[in-house]
């Protein structure tokens, strides 16, 4: 069981940019929901069974994002950089780019959205504790995806695109639930 509040350094959040059509019932998007320091979220293992039409998933991902934009970014960014291997310089990009910077999307200019695995992934990241390779793949891709933004110019999807040949976090994700033994209904 995790919780999550604003002030503290065991929330964080992710991003779900993928086609909602395709997008599986485990990583749902949400909007945002502005978070008081006190409010809390408790969490388990939230899935099809227990959360069939995902409004758990969808509210604890997007207090991940409030929790996020609304904290102080470098004691996340350094604890995530210990647990990860990353340097902090990478880990600060990553952050801006996941949680702060507007792309330009499929539904418009904004913020990545909020994705429970994302949001799931970053917080195992954190608290440096059951880091999955999925994890670590995420961490990877965002470095990658936005390397190709910067240098290259490239749009999101471009860039998407090409990163997911190297560092295809879904096709990683997919993998570990199926080793879970929970369902793949994306």
């Amino acid at each position: 069981e995790a919780k999550y509040r604003a002030d503290s350094l065991t929330s964080t959040a992710g991003r779900g940019n993928v086609d909602k059509e395709k997008q599986p019932s485990v990583s749902l998007h949400g909007g945002a929901h502005k978070m008081t320091d006190t409010e809390n979220l408790s969490t388990g293992a939230l899935n099809d069974k227990n959360d069939p039409k995902g409004k758990r998933r969808n509210a604890h991902a997007e207090m991940f994002y409030a929790a996020r934009r609304n904290s102080k970014k470098d004691p996340w960014v350094k604890r995530v950089a210990q647990n990860s291997g990353m340097s902090e310089k990478a880990i600060s990009k990553i952050f801006d780019h996941v949680f702060i910077t507007k792309h330009d999307l499929w539904d418009g200019h904004h913020s990545f959205p909020p994705d429970y695995d994302m949001a799931e992934s970053f917080r195992r990241l954190l608290e440096g504790e059951d880091i999955q390779s999925h994890d670590m793949i995420l961490l990877k891709h965002e470095w990658l995806e936005l390397g190709l933004m910067k240098r290259y110019g490239y749009d999101y999807d471009t860039a998407h695109g090409i990163t997911e040949r190297k560092y295809n976090y879904k096709i990683a994700l997919i993998d570990w639930y199926r080793k879970q033994g929970i369902p793949w209904n994306g």
